[in-house]
Formats: structure tokens, sequence, C-alpha cells
């Protein structure tokens, strides 16, 4: 335009900011929203002399927005997970993303939790803690755009899972008799198990007590000589203080 000839400015899209109009030479400065889509889109800007109604189009074009989490629907941990064992997913962004679950999960833990994004793929690793309760825990996961609220598929929702503690004693009262020289006389308990557990029998030397595999206790007793007896065995859990 020449010097002071009026010209006014217009667009076809709103996300494209555009100055008001004025007049003579000048340099225009645009701002762009971020496109919260996953498509490209395009828009035109149009200059237009106020004098002698010329004008000149600018074309725009902006890239779709990326957001890919590749995750399965669902993963699952064991009861007691084997030290440093840990699971993975990867996050592709154009813009921040974060990881989110409910506050009384607390036997999770993500790293990262967030990022920039940039278009940049991103792996976030995950651990759990060791389930010691006989009931299975499960916990649904997030992982939101910053733009999820102009877009709500910029989001992806997954599951993860972990097994019960198992935990389970079969064996019932015992009486003997006061002669076992020939160690005939025995008991067994079966015991299954996730982790670790003992069994005693306080103040009772008098009891023989083996363990000839990991799920199974032997008791023998000894031979008595004198007044009635009678002991109580405890099978306990090592990893959860109620079992």
């Amino acid at each position: 335009c020449s010097e002071h000839a009026p010209w006014e400015i217009t667009r076809d899209v709103s996300w494209i900011s555009i100055p008001r109009n004025s007049n003579g030479s000048q340099t225009l400065n645009f701002d762009i929203s971020d496109n919260p889509t996953k498509k490209t889109r395009s828009g035109i800007v149009t200059v237009k002399s106020s004098v002698n109604q010329m004008s000149e189009k600018i074309i725009f074009q902006q890239k779709e927005y990326v957001f890919d989490v590749s995750s399965s629907s669902n993963y699952n941990f064991t009861a007691m997970p084997t030290p440093g064992e840990k699971k993975s997913i990867d996050i592709t962004s154009s813009g921040q993303w974060e990881i989110s679950y409910s506050k009384d999960i607390n036997w999770l833990d993500f790293s990262p939790k967030s990022g920039p994004g940039n278009g940049v793929k991103t792996s976030s690793s995950f651990i759990a803690s060791n389930n010691t309760s006989i009931s299975e825990r499960s916990a649904t996961i997030t992982v939101r755009s910053s733009l999820y609220n102009q877009n709500h598929e910029l989001e992806k929702v997954f599951t993860i899972s972990q097994d019960a503690y198992i935990w389970s004693v079969t064996g019932s009262d015992q009486k003997f008799t006061a002669n076992n020289e020939d160690q005939s006389q025995k008991a067994e308990i079966s015991i299954s198990c996730t982790g670790n557990w003992e069994a005693e029998a306080k103040n009772a030397p008098w009891l023989s007590i083996s363990r000839p595999s990991s799920g199974t206790v032997v008791v023998i007793p000894l031979s008595n000589e004198g007044d009635e007896r009678s002991a109580v065995l405890t099978v306990a859990s090592l990893d959860n203080p109620m079992l």
C-alpha cells in the first residue's frame, strides 16, 4: 500500500489472530492457536486496499496434533514382582502430557509422569510394589494431553492389575499317643504362599518340625513319659503380619 492508503484485513478461521485494520506500509504479525485436532487444517487471511479494492490472500496451513500412546489395554503384575521388574509405555505428543490416577493408588510409581511433548517419543516406565493382600488390586491410568479440554480424543486410558497374595494353610488338630519311638505318628500341614513363611511351636522342644518341601510342614512328637502335654503350631507369613 502507499504510505497513507487505508487497508483492511479479514480471516476465514478463528484460530488465526490478525492485526487491526490500518493504513500505509507495515509488517503484519499473526498468532496461530494450537491445533487440537488430529487433522491438518488451513485458513486464509485477506488483505484488501480500501482505495482500489485490490487484495492479497495469505494461506496458512497447520499440521495435525500428534497424540499416540503405544500401550496395551491392560498390564498385570504378580503379587511379588521380581526385583527391578518394570513395564513401560511410549508417548508421542505435540504438546504437554501427563499421567494421572487416583490418589489412593500408592503401589504404583511412574517415571516420568509428565513431559513437554514437542512431538518426541518418550518412554514412561512403571513399577509395582509387593501386594501382600489376599485380594487382587487394580488401577485405572489416564494419559492426557494438555489440550484435552479442546479435544477429548487426546487421551488414552488403560488398566494395571496385580495378583492377590496367595495364602492357604491346610491342617487340623492332632492328638498323639504317648509312645512314638518309631516316629510313625506325625502330622503334615500344607501351605500355599506367594512369598515367605515360617512355622514354629513355642516352648515345645518335644516337637520336631521340618520342611521337606516348600509347601509342607511335618511335625513329629517325641515319646512322652510324663503328664499330658499340648502345643500350638503357628504358621505365619513373613510378608504380612496379619496372615
